[in-house]
């Protein structure tokens, strides 16, 4: 499976999820009380956190093990997967009996029996990150994407019969578990079927060796978790209820586009491994340079039409009593022009987690003082523009990073041509379709719905996008790539 079918295929799984998160959300925050939501949104939060922290980053660096060639990828996995699940009992365990702290420090004790039932699933979680690792590594993206697409279906599913029919939030946390049992038990049974693990032995040696590198990337994870709930805090703290509200609103990205992040991220670091592990420095470099240009054609056009219709989206979606949240979602946009490519791929691989541990605690500092500068002055919105300051300065001490490793400059990365012509045929079709729309009062969903489909067209046929991707993504179509790759001269 090519590299660009593989990204393809997590897109489109990840792409599922986030629609269906973007359908129930609005319905788990109206069908439970808002005492019920805020204890339901504090358990999720904890094991989160725990499952980051003892994650340990074994998920990444598995791919770096699995590239060296002196390593048994059989040894490497059961290393991996054992120190995992123990890590994950011993969090269960002390997450269990410390409840009753949380419960207080949250001043909310509802938490404390959730957590205890929730934290349940922290071994399954924590040792999925090695699973999902190992499908991608061998090529196993489409029954990654399975598991992903159905767990995610079965959670949603599990959580409507426990408050519809249950009206319990404690079967909610049970259901949760017992998806995360399934998922664990689907992807663990099918990589010890299907997948050509050569060895299979526990090491000690290599179970240490594999937490020793992955310790930094753990420490960084979670210094991203709370990098990345700074702003909450602070507001909540600083502001009032209602402010953080109208925030939170705001303060998310695009979902589908925001996936792309991830799936790109995820499929290339086994290629950027094997790639660094041959000295292929210039390759690295032309990968992550088609990658950024893909990514930026399909971002774009989306841009563009959240920096025009930015309030529209936010009222239609949250009402118009949230029609201030659309400022802050205008804002956090900013951040899908900086998400074209992942910026740790190559620095994982070179074993340089130290450095990246080192940049993320200097942004979480640097950003904790300028929220409380700029929530000061400007309000919520200082939030929001702190935020995407951390994230452009993270984002290019990084490439900077990069870009020495690889002996080349950061311009290097950048197809300058392609993307100046992406941003001008974006353009260019967008103002006359944005002036039609107000004088012909068109319904703005009907316009961008118009813009979208006949601004791809033009990139693709001008093959600003890679063909492959489009190619598979028409094959998910009945008659796609009958109907219209002639059209977009696919099939040449």
């Amino acid at each position: 499976m090519s590299r660009s079918v593989k990204v393809l295929a997590l897109i489109i799984s990840q792409g599922i999820n986030a629609v269906v998160a973007i359908l129930f959300l609005p319905y788990l925050s109206r069908a439970l009380s808002v005492v019920e939501y805020g204890t339901y949104g504090q358990t999720i939060l904890i094991t989160n956190i725990a499952t980051v922290l003892l994650a340990c980053g074994l998920g990444k660096v598995i791919y770096t093990f699995y590239a060296d060639s002196t390593k048994v990828p059989g040894d490497v996995f059961k290393s991996n997967i054992a120190t995992a699940i123990t890590l994950g009992v011993v969090g269960a365990i002390i997450g269990i009996l410390g409840a009753d702290i949380i419960g207080l420090y949250f001043n909310n004790p509802d938490t404390t029996p959730l957590i205890r039932i929730h934290l349940l699933a922290l071994p399954m979680l924590v040792s999925y990150f090695t699973l999902n690792a190992t499908l991608i590594y061998f090529d196993h993206v489409k029954t990654s994407a399975q598991i992903a697409v159905v767990t995610n279906l079965l959670k949603v599913g599990f959580l409507l019969v426990s408050i519809q029919i249950l009206d319990s939030i404690m079967w909610v946390f049970i259901s949760l578990v017992f998806v995360a049992c399934i998922q664990f038990l689907w992807a663990f049974l099918y990589v010890n079927k299907k997948v050509d693990l050569k060895g299979g032995v526990f090491s000690k040696k290599l179970a240490l060796e594999q937490l020793w590198v992955g310790v930094p990337l753990g420490l960084t994870a979670i210094i991203g978790v709370i990098y990345k709930s700074t702003d909450s805090i602070m507001i909540s703290n600083m502001l009032s209820v209602e402010d953080y509200a109208i925030y939170r609103n705001g303060a998310f990205e695009v979902p589908f586009i925001a996936t792309l992040y991830g799936s790109i991220g995820a499929i290339v670091l086994p290629d950027v491994a094997r790639l660094w592990n041959s000295k292929r420095n210039v390759d690295i470099l032309e990968l992550k340079k088609d990658v950024i240009s893909n990514t930026f054609s399909i971002i774009c056009p989306i841009f563009l039409v959240i920096t025009v219709y930015f309030s529209n989206i936010i009222t239609t979606y949250l009402s118009s009593v949230y029609q201030a949240s659309g400022i802050i979602f205008l804002i956090f946009s900013i951040s899908l022009l900086i998400r074209v490519t992942s910026y740790e791929d190559v620095l994982i691989v070179s074993k340089k987690n130290v450095f990246i541990l080192k940049v993320y605690l200097f942004s979480f500092l640097f950003n904790l003082a300028l929220n409380y500068v700029l929530i000061n002055e400007l309000g919520r919105v200082g939030a929001a523009i702190s935020t995407i300051i951390t994230l452009i300065m993270i984002a290019s001490i990084l490439l900077w990073k990069t870009s020495r490793l690889l002996g080349a400059t950061v311009i290097d990365f950048f197809d300058l041509p392609k993307l100046l012509k992406i941003v001008l045929i974006s353009v260019i079709v967008f103002i006359p379709i944005v002036y039609l729309e107000y004088v012909l009062s068109i319904y703005f969903l009907l316009a961008i719905g118009f813009y979208l489909a006949l601004v791809y067209f033009i990139i693709i046929r001008n093959g600003l996008l890679d063909r492959r991707i489009t190619t598979k993504l028409l094959d998910k179509i009945p008659f796609g790539n009958y109907l219209f790759g002639n059209i977009l001269k696919l099939n040449k």
